[in-house]
């Protein structure tokens, strides 16, 4: 069918700059070797990779995946499926959930928004906040992927003093909502 979008895969390559590439093949082991090498003349080492099972539709899919790290990140002058500021973690679970990335509004079935990441995460440092009803606490938050990010949590559960009962090396359960603003996540523990 002419036109039509090919089969294949989606795949994520995180390189040790802190970049993040996007994109879809046919044959994920040799468009992973072409990126290792392309990348090994710069210096730079692939150190996290996915891979989603064989999928129709690969393009478009491709694009919705393009655009939801899109909100989420900032495209690296190199090419529009290059991204920094999305931990690995958050675009391996943009990639995993797409289905639910649509719109439901949509009139055109292109639009796509990120989904909320429930993950596990440990935190790093010692809370920042205040204390009063309903105060947002900043927390630094190490992801699976080695990423640290900032959050911004909204709890009413604050200790007398205004001391936050998170602790540094806590292991906890969260859920993040994108995009960041300011580089500050909104999570919910």
């Amino acid at each position: 069918m002419p036109g039509a979008s090919p089969s294949g895969y989606l795949y994520l390559l995180k390189f040790n700059n802190g970049v993040i590439k996007a994109g879809c093949t046919v044959n994920i082991a040799t468009r992973t070797k072409q990126h290792t090498t392309e990348a090994g003349r710069y210096d730079i080492k692939i150190v996290d990779q996915w891979h989603s099972d064989y999928i129709t539709n690969m393009r478009r899919q491709e694009g919705w995946l393009l655009s939801v790290l899109d909100q989420l990140g900032t495209r690296t002058p190199t090419g529009r499926e290059y991204f920094r500021d999305v931990p690995f973690s958050v675009a391996r679970y943009q990639a995993i959930n797409l289905y639910r990335a649509r719109s439901e509004s949509c009139c055109c079935g292109n639009c796509v928004y990120p989904v909320d990441v429930r993950a596990r995460a440990h935190v790093v440092g010692q809370p920042i906040g205040g204390p009063g009803p309903s105060v947002d606490v900043y927390v630094d938050l190490r992801l699976s992927c080695g990423d640290v990010i900032r959050t911004s949590l909204s709890d009413e559960d604050f200790g007398p003093e205004g001391r936050y009962p998170l602790r540094p090396g806590d292991e906890i359960n969260v859920e993040l909502s994108g995009p960041p603003w300011n580089g500050i996540w909104r999570g919910f523990a």
